[in-house]
């Protein structure tokens, strides 16, 4: 059998930002995503006897271009026109744009075979291109296998009143991560224009070294597993272990300052990621009248670093207060927070013992190297579905957990390290040192006219609270009329419902946020978990109805 199949997908986007107000300014930001997607391929199927085999062969492109314009004004005398004639603004900034584009191809293989439903195998295998890689590795082989024995559907098995269904699996393959900005492989160069003694000069210069031997980052993992369902699959079970390895890891590595450059795109390290998942689902009741089914889904992952370069040197990232506020290092966490531990205050004893000067009493008291002080990454995530029915009503509960993890609050050099200029937490009032409580952690209260009143603010461990939480992420109450009652309306279903999205969040006493979950800092950049005034997850209500005529 052959089949064709073509996807096109393109759109558009257009932001517009203005403030309204005379001699204010006005911003015209517009974006151009077009993106292209086509696969062709060709399948096969065949069973006889008890075998049974199955096989795809295709090939598929895809591209994505992104176009971004920008224009600004300043001085406007009115704001009658706000964005929609920016020429009447005496103070026209330089215009700026971008434009960038990556391709990728592939090749793939899938073949599967089956005999009597009781023992499987699949084989399967890509070739991929990317236009983001170096010259030297634009392609690379991702190959994977796997194997399944459905012990239920053998003789001593079947029949059988408590097990229903048995199977165990296990699986090997190599996948591929290709997701960097276009043109990491490059030199790039920028350019654009200066103001030089009055008028625009052009300017340009390489700001990014050459990688052509960048390549795949890829992972290898392994898995084996077990499902087995009970009592005519009322009760079920899934539990796998898997083991991933990552190599070649795509990561911005600091190269020496002489250079005139700062880091460079690199294959240089390696990551282990090992856990379980474990899904448990059940009927708990199930009779004319009344129905409870429940599903608890967890994992636990164990996050290490195996390797960086030749010296396994650490690589500091996320610069902000104090300098880098994460780090990799091998034998640890991939999404590590680094910082001073804080030891206290100083205190007029200090003084008085020659360990602080007197302009030091009140400010914080912190080790005198870095060091790592959390992580990012959860040890455990899942989530607890109940599913309730009485009757014609019906109302289901979702649960989401994390433990083993730690959230920086990175909002604290704000509102806790610098309040002289800033709102606060009430902390500061109830645990500023004030010379009676030399072993508080909060720093004394200074009169501020100006500047932050010389406030110590920096990253340490005072700012890292345990991230652990369980958010209620769905409550929904539902009714369903009867559908002989419906009849004599012309309708022949009406169901009512009132939905609750996120309604509670239960954290740790020491986070003092809106949304552990949240992060300011990218998930790209490492930096999982580090939050500076993030916006939450929004609370959502809802009533609705759903009608079939």
């Amino acid at each position: 059998m052959d089949n064709h199949q073509k996807r096109y997908k393109g759109y558009s986007s257009i932001t517009l930002n203005n403030i309204s107000r005379p001699n204010g300014w006005a911003e015209r930001d517009h974006t151009n995503t077009l993106y292209w997607q086509e696969e062709t391929y060709l399948t096969y199927n065949k069973q006889f006897d008890k075998h049974r085999i199955n096989a795809m062969a295709g090939l598929s492109w895809q591209a994505r271009t992104y176009d971004y314009d920008n224009s600004r004004t300043e001085g406007f005398f009115d704001d009658f026109y706000e964005s929609n004639n920016m020429g009447i603004g005496i103070l026209p900034a330089a215009p700026g744009s971008n434009w960038n584009k990556w391709a990728m191809n592939s090749y793939f293989l899938r073949a599967s075979y089956s005999y009597d439903n009781r023992y499987s195998a699949t084989i399967t295998s890509r070739y991929d291109g990317s236009s983001k890689f170096g010259k030297n590795n634009k392609y690379a082989f991702f190959p994977s296998a796997g194997l399944a024995w459905n012990v239920s559907n053998e003789d001593f098995l079947k029949g059988n009143e408590s097990i229903s269904n048995l199977k165990f699996h296990t699986s090997y393959g190599l996948t591929g991560n290709s997701e960097i900005d276009p043109y990491k492989s490059l030199a790039i160069v920028e350019a654009g224009t200066i103001l030089l003694n009055g008028n625009r000069a052009p300017y340009s210069f390489v700001n990014a070294i050459a990688n052509p031997d960048l390549k795949w980052e890829r992972t290898a993992q392994y898995d084996v597993g077990v499902e087995l369902g009970l009592f005519q699959n009322r009760l079920n079970f899934d539990v796998s272990f898997y083991h991933k390895k990552t190599t070649d890891l795509l990561l911005d590595a600091p190269v020496p300052t002489a250079s005139g450059f700062s880091t460079v795109m690199k294959n240089i390290g390696s990551v282990q990621n090992q856990g379980l998942d474990m899904m448990i689902t059940g009927t708990v009741v199930n009779s004319e009248n009344f129905s409870w089914k429940s599903s608890l889904n967890m994992n636990y992952n164990k996050n290490k670093v195996l390797k960086l370069g030749e010296n396994n040197a650490d690589i500091l990232m996320n610069n902000w207060v104090g300098g880098a506020n994460s780090v990799i290092r091998v034998g640890e966490n991939l999404n590590s927070f680094y910082g001073y531990r804080r030891l206290g205050v100083y205190t007029q004893e200090d003084v008085d013992a020659g360990n602080a000067t007197l302009s030091q009493v009140g400010r914080a008291k912190r080790t005198t190297e870095k060091e790592i002080i959390g992580k990012g990454i959860p040890d455990w995530t899942g989530s607890f579905i109940n599913n309730l029915r009485y009757k014609n009503f019906d109302f289901t509960l979702d649960l989401q957990f994390v433990k083993g993890v730690e959230v920086m609050q990175q909002f604290y050099h704000s509102t806790y390290d610098r309040f002289g200029i800033t709102n606060g937490l009430k902390e500061i009032l109830t645990d500023a040192y004030n010379g009676t409580n030399p072993n508080t952690m909060q720093q004394a209260i200074y009169l501020t006219n100006g500047g932050h009143a010389g406030q110590d603010t920096n990253v340490d461990d005072s700012w890292v609270a345990d991230g652990s939480y369980i958010r209620v992420n769905l409550i929904q109450l539902g009714y369903t009329f009867n559908p002989d009652v419906l009849k004599r309306v012309g309708m022949s279903n009406l169901r009512i419902y009132a939905n609750a999205n996120n309604p509670f969040l239960f954290t740790s006493s020491d986070f003092k946020g809106y949304d552990p979950e949240s992060t300011s800092q990218g998930t790209g950049n490492f930096g999982q978990n580090m939050t500076f005034f993030a916006y939450p997850r929004a609370k959502t209500f809802s009533l609705g109805v759903n009608v079939t005529f």
